[in-house]
């Protein structure tokens, strides 16, 4: 059933999430450059918003945190990522530079969170007009300190170059999945991958030794071909030399 139906923005809405420690907190994002959050117990429109947080670009999105659920973090369309505290949202905490502005062809950037630390991912798309625009930049996917603002590590594939909107880590903290183009990629640390290939070659090895233990199964020698008729190709590429 329908609860309610308002217009909570001036313009489209971006992004919708509930917070997942406190299941009365919503928050919504929008191409007017507001993050509002909400009690959905209390709204009665868009001057009923708990917080009206401000931004200079359009908002691609707006996650709260997966570890302790008292942050929230906002991408925009251009080059700020920023991390805002709660109880009191309103509160700035964290302006972080960073290049990801908006392309026509591309999906949204959208910095999202590491489920168990305070570290945030997003794609770059580096502009060579900016005055923080530094020589031999890629297309990297970077892992920001979010209290710090530091870039902590990036990631890039000679065979994957494009450029990578969308990131987000498994709910473990050991993978991160990645969209690029029509593109899923999937990233993973070498210890795990290598653990994984190994099962995987245990197990196929024990598939086929069960096959060959099992009664009435046998191989099958190759029929060899008659003498003569061996004899003729032989010839015939001694032939062709």
């Amino acid at each position: 059933d329908k609860l309610w139906q308002h217009r909570l923005h001036k313009s489209k809405v971006t992004h919708v999430e509930f917070n997942p420690g406190c299941d009365w907190l919503m928050v919504t994002a929008s191409t007017d450059k507001t993050v509002k959050l909400w009690d959905i117990r209390m709204v009665e429109g868009r001057g009923s918003a708990l917080y009206t947080l401000e931004h200079h670009h359009i908002i691609n999105s707006a996650y709260f945190s997966s570890n302790d659920h008292c942050k929230l973090l906002t991408t925009d369309q251009h080059h700020d990522i920023r991390v805002y505290n709660g109880p009191d949202w309103g509160r700035l905490d964290t302006v972080i530079y960073h290049p990801h502005r908006f392309f026509r062809y591309l999906s949204p950037f959208k910095a999202s969170w590491h489920p168990l630390y305070d570290l945030a991912v997003v794609g770059r798309y580096p502009d060579n007009k900016s005055p923080h625009h530094q020589p031999g930049e890629t297309n990297t996917i970077d892992i920001l300190n979010i209290n710090t603002g530091e870039t902590v590590c990036q990631l890039w594939d000679r065979g994957a170059p494009g450029i990578k909107p969308l990131n987000r880590f498994s709910p473990g903290g050991d993978a991160l999945m990645s969209g690029m183009g029509c593109h899923i990629l999937i990233w993973q640390r070498k210890e795990v991958l290598q653990e994984k290939q190994e099962k995987l070659m245990e197990k196929m090895r024990g598939e086929v030794s069960a096959h060959l233990d099992t009664p009435g199964v046998a191989r099958r020698p190759r029929p060899r071909p008659p003498p003569g008729k061996m004899a003729a190709k032989i010839k015939k590429k001694l032939q062709d030399l």
